[in-house]
C-alpha cells in the first residue's frame, strides 16, 4: 500500500494517511529505514493486525528512498 505519513512522534510510533484514506498506526519499529520517517513523506508499507486485532503498518519505508532498488528488506517492491 501506499501513503504519507500523517504524523511521527519522539517516542516512536505515528500514523500513515493511506491512499484510500484509511489512517493506520505503526511504530518505529517496523520501519525499514526509521530515521528517514518525517511527516510528510511518501511511503509503502503492508498492512497487518496487532494483538489485538486493529490495523497497523509494517515494512515502512519512505519511496524516494528505494525508488530505484527492486528488493527492499527482502521483499521485491511488487507485495507493497
Amino acid at each position: 500500500m501506499r501513503g504519507t505519513i500523517e504524523r511521527f512522534g519522539s517516542k516512536g510510533y505515528g500514523f500513515i494517511l493511506a491512499d484510500n484514506g484509511e489512517r493506520i498506526y505503526f511504530h518505529a519499529r517496523n520501519c525499514l529505514a526509521p530515521k528517514l520517517i518525517k511527516r510528510g513523506e511518501k511511503v509503502r508499507f503492508q498492512k497487518a493486525k496487532d494483538l489485538n486485532g486493529k490495523d497497523m503498518a509494517i515494512n515502512v519505508f519512505v519511496e524516494k528512498e528505494y525508488a530505484k532498488k527492486n528488493i527492499v528488506g527482502g521483499f521485491s517492491n511488487s507485495n507493497f
